[in-house]
């Protein structure tokens, strides 16, 4: 079998890189041989390196490459690898072409993705698009002129069945504003799976991307495709990676929806919330694709955390454009403050120190942003206001949501437990004195809670059946732990939506 570096990242360049690692967690740049290629270069094209930097972490390292491609009269476009070799001996890599020009021959490459692939199966809704559970179908031989590959994730599997590819297949998009793309879903230069590997067409128009992922691993993902399995069936539909959610190189692709700014056909946007990765994170147990995929996501969310600590959501919404004239590229406290807790999860499960860091940043960050971009309470409390636009910081008061105030809270609460800070511990306890003065305005009359309260006081919306209930829950295993007793204020509040709850039929409990 080939190295498993070579097989893994599928490109020949890198194994030169590889042989050169010293092993320390910085990053370095090497210029390598402009006549390296990522790839099998199947049509007469040039291919010219740009740069290759690595870092180094306790549970990834992390490559990145660009390659100019060329014919014989101009630049075709620019192909970037970004790349993970993970602790788990899995290799993750993302592949984008971004064309120049209209080539009249596109450039083809080849994908060695594993030694001589065997077989592979598709992935498919039974009941429908976007409909769980997800499942494999039958495993269909690789032939000698090789088949074309569906328009959907596949598992490849070797000759031997020890190793395995999870192909996400090709994605065209155009990128439109606020880090929303359109999906292209009309013409679709197919893959094709021979006993060499993958072989693309980068035949895409100047303007969209063309990308595609892979995740390999040494441990077969026999477990994943047991059709028996309806978890991981449902695990895999909760990632989807086919129609409803997709995934890029800066993480989840969810749909746009009708009220997003923009909200074009076809339309994703980038969610930096990571809800995916954490979910896997919790059943990693569950087989090796979904703890590789959430140390992906892991390291996706620190590569894309804004220096400041925080993550932006890209599109803007019609809601909060007509409230307070906000637009995209917001700081939304709850997604931020769900990337930041998961790469504290993170940092507890592996040790790795990028994540503790990374968590650590953002925890400063927020605290920081509480104390200045919150509206008082009678007791001195603080509601903490759930957006804001990072050009204006502090300058514009927004409303509180219930179940953003307990996130924000609890994760402080836990920062203080990790780390020692007070600081930390400070805000929390102010954040609860927030939540606390102003109890007896969140019952509604028809038996739940409201949704948010305004700068002004007045409390507002419809809340969600089940987010804030496992906040609340979250919060008084917290208040437990580090106080000794249950909080009877926030018990108020549990009761409260614990009732409600019931009256409806709904089994609260995490999802």
């Amino acid at each position: 079998m080939k190295s498993l570096f070579a097989i893994m990242a599928a490109l020949i360049l890198i194994a030169m890189v590889s042989c050169a690692f010293p092993g320390e967690p910085e990053t370095m740049e090497t210029t390598p041989e402009e006549d390296s290629a990522p790839a099998i270069v199947l049509s007469d094209h040039d291919m010219v390196s740009e740069d290759v930097s690595y870092r180094v972490y306790d549970t990834a390292v992390i490559l990145e490459s660009g390659w100019i491609i060329s014919d014989e009269t101009a630049i075709v476009g620019h192909l970037d690898l970004l790349e993970y070799q993970l602790s788990t001996g899995s290799v993750y890599t993302h592949l984008r072409f971004s064309p120049a020009a209209e080539s009249h021959e596109p450039p083809r490459i080849r994908l060695e993705t594993l030694e001589i692939p065997a077989a592979f199966r598709y992935l498919h809704y039974p009941r429908g698009p976007r409909t769980l559970p997800a499942h494999w179908s039958e495993p269909i031989a690789v032939r000698g002129d090789g088949r074309r590959l569906p328009r959907t994730p596949v598992v490849i599997e070797d000759e031997g069945g020890t190793v395995y590819a999870f192909y996400s297949g090709i994605e065209i998009f155009e990128w439109v504003e606020n880090e929303v793309v359109t999906r292209c879903l009309g013409y679709y230069p197919h893959p094709r799976l021979d006993h060499q590997g993958i072989t693309l067409t980068l035949d895409v128009k100047p303007g969209r991307t063309m990308e595609s992922w892979t995740l390999l691993s040494i441990d077969p993902h026999r477990e994943l495709l047991e059709p028996e399995n309806t978890l991981h069936g449902d695990l895999l539909g909760v990632g989807d990676f086919a129609a409803g959610r997709l995934w890029t190189r800066e993480g989840m692709l969810y749909s746009t929806l009708p009220a997003h700014i923009p909200s074009p056909p076809e339309g994703y946007y980038v969610n930096r919330a990571h809800h995916v990765g954490r979910r896997y994170l919790d059943h990693r147990g569950e087989g090796p694709f979904f703890e590789d995929f959430a140390l992906v996501s892991l390291h996706t969310a620190a590569n894309t955390q804004h220096p400041d600590g925080y993550w932006t959501t890209g599109p803007g919404s019609t809601w909060l454009k007509g409230l307070y004239d906000l637009g995209g590229g917001l700081y939304d406290t709850r997604w931020s403050t769900d990337a930041a807790s998961f790469l504290l999860e993170g940092y507890r499960e592996y040790g790795d120190e990028r994540f503790r860091d990374a968590s650590v940043l953002y925890a400063d960050f927020l605290s920081l942003y509480a104390r200045e971009n919150s509206s008082p309470t009678e007791s001195g409390g603080l509601l903490v206001w759930d957006y804001a636009d990072p050009n204006y910081f502090g300058e514009l008061p927004v409303h509180t949501s219930l179940n953003h105030q307990l996130a924000e809270m609890n994760f402080l609460y836990e920062m203080h437990l990790l780390t020692g800070d007070d600081q930390y511990l400070g805000v929390a306890e102010d954040l609860l004195a927030g939540i606390i003065d102003t109890v007896p305005g969140w019952p509604r009359p028809d038996g739940d809670l409201w949704y948010g309260v305004s700068p002004e006081g007045e409390f507002f919306s419809d809340d969600y059946p089940i987010l804030t209930y496992n906040d609340l829950i979250e919060a008084q295993r917290i208040q437990q732990l580090i106080y000794g007793h249950p909080h009877p204020g926030l018990d108020t509040l549990l009761e409260i939506k614990r009732s409600h709850l019931d009256d409806l039929g709904i089994l609260p409990g995490k999802n």
